[in-house]
């Protein structure tokens, strides 16, 4: 489905249609039109508000979201505050696709949109416990359980608080890494695109293509970015798998799983890799590698060697934590 985005505002027509579209997608569990735009433009008056809507080809709009920073004085944050601790969060509020235009992309293209905009170091929100889509969504795009359920309003539906960190700084001062395994079907087999190394000193070794997150971007972008410059291949991030810590530097890694389109493998000429550091005596290659190959090769960090291959074929429905030491 071909569709584009475009940022809404109070007093403009897509405004009302978000409303609109509100109340269609929540059906019953919507408030009356007048206090749903009262909602709308309650929530547009908080801190760093942003709202987007998707639009078909004839214009029909598919799908809205929204959200701002979370202060004292919102309604969902003070509600919180007994059981979370929310500091410098920011909330997506909503986030609703017309049934004829789901599971096409319109909810991701939504969500990314509005994390581009995002400041703060981490975004929560909160989704009904029963609604299964949404929770595998969110957790599929990195997001942690903070909350098993909270009722808002007595007698009605519980609801589950999420979050997800954006960007953090170690104490020591260095960047969170993003990553990814790109993932294709080849004569039968299953490969993933993983980056040969050599240096004298080590010999031949490998290593995830990733590399460090810069400032204001999601771990999402990140990844994308890298597994971009270092394999020059056209592809997806479908989820998160791994979040890593090194337990001595207190430095995050984020690797996600991505389905390969088309493409060979090759290092991007404007990549660092193949730019600057690239030579005999520091090499670079982008290289597909059997699933079955992984355990029996000198792949770092060695914490995910062991379980890769099964999580690749099988990937978790939450993402995995673990401790890298090398």
């Amino acid at each position: 489905m071909l569709f584009t985005l475009e940022p809404f505002y109070p007093n403009t027509p897509a405004f009302l249609e978000a409303v609109s579209a509100y109340q269609i997608v929540w059906g019953g569990y919507a408030e009356p039109m007048y206090s749903t735009i009262e909602f709308f433009v309650r929530q547009a008056s908080y801190p760093d508000w942003s709202g987007f809507v998707a639009r078909a080809e004839n214009g029909a709009l598919l799908g809205f979201a929204f959200g701002s920073s979370v202060a004292t004085g919102q309604w969902w944050y003070d509600h919180l505050q007994s059981h979370l601790v929310l500091k410098q969060t920011w909330c997506l509020v909503e986030l609703g696709v017309l049934e004829a235009a789901r599971r096409q992309g319109v909810a991701q293209a939504l969500h990314d949109a509005l994390l581009q905009q995002v400041k703060q170091p981490r975004v929560a929100l909160s989704t009904q416990i029963n609604n299964i889509a949404a929770l595998e969504f969110y957790r599929k795009n990195g997001y942690q359980t903070l909350l098993e359920q909270i009722e808002f309003t007595p007698g009605q539906v519980f609801y589950t608080i999420l979050g997800k960190e954006l960007l953090r700084i170690s104490e020591h001062g260095q960047r969170a890494r993003a990553g990814g395994f790109i993932l294709r079907s080849h004569a039968g087999q299953l490969e993933v695109l993983l980056m040969k190394r050599f240096k004298p000193e080590r010999g031949e070794y490998f290593v995830i293509p990733g590399g460090s997150v810069e400032t204001g971007e999601t771990f999402e972008q990140s990844a994308t970015r890298e597994l971009r410059e270092e394999t020059n291949l056209q592809f997806h991030l479908e989820q998160k798998l791994y979040e890593s810590i090194n337990p001595s530097s207190a430095r995050t890694a984020h690797y996600f799983i991505a389905k390969y389109h088309s493409g060979e493998p090759s290092l991007h000429p404007h990549a660092p890799e193949s730019l600057e550091r690239q030579d005999q005596f520091n090499r670079y290659t982008p290289t597909w590698v059997q699933l079955e190959q992984i355990e029996h090769i000198p792949l770092f960090p060695s914490a995910i060697r062991q379980r890769l291959a099964r999580d690749l074929r099988n990937p978790p429905v939450q993402t995995v934590q673990l401790e890298e030491y090398d």
